[in-house]
Order: structure tokens, then sequence, then C-alpha cells
């Protein structure tokens, strides 16, 4: 369960799971449900460099409803692209 403004601009606010992990790895995840009076709720997976705000990035999701997109910020100091 989360609440915050999402992953978008140049910071992430949000709520995750975090496990470390080195090298290559292989992720498998579900969204069973999304429920929220948000105007703009997000849910999906979040792959970052370390737990900073403005770490590089990759997200796939989105909102509830539509089709998932890929978000992703490249450098630290950059606008995520989508």
């Amino acid at each position: 369960t989360a609440s915050a403004d999402g992953v978008n601009g140049t910071s992430d606010d949000t709520y995750f799971l975090t496990a470390p992990v080195t090298g290559d790895f292989a992720l498998t995840a579900r969204v069973t449900s999304l429920q929220s009076t948000a105007s703009s709720p997000q849910a999906g997976v979040l792959v970052r460099e370390n737990t900073a705000r403005r770490a590089r990035s990759v997200f796939l999701g989105g909102i509830p409803g539509a089709a998932p997109t890929l978000t992703w910020r490249n450098t630290t100091t950059t606008v995520s692209f989508t």
C-alpha cells in the first residue's frame, strides 16, 4: 500500500519494496489490483541504481485503464523520458 506523487519529472516520489542486487538479474512481478482516489494513480515495477530520489532508473507501469508505459532516467540530473 502506498501514497506519493509517482514516478515523473526529475525525482521519484514513490513507496516501494527494495531488494539489493548486483550483476544480471531476472525480476517477475504482477500487479493484482490498484484502487485509489488519486487523479492519476500509478502501479508498476521500478528498478533504480540506488535508493536516491534522482537515481538512474527504469519504470514500467502506469495508470488504470491505460497501456503500461516505459519511463527511464539515464542520469541523476535529467528529467525522466517516456
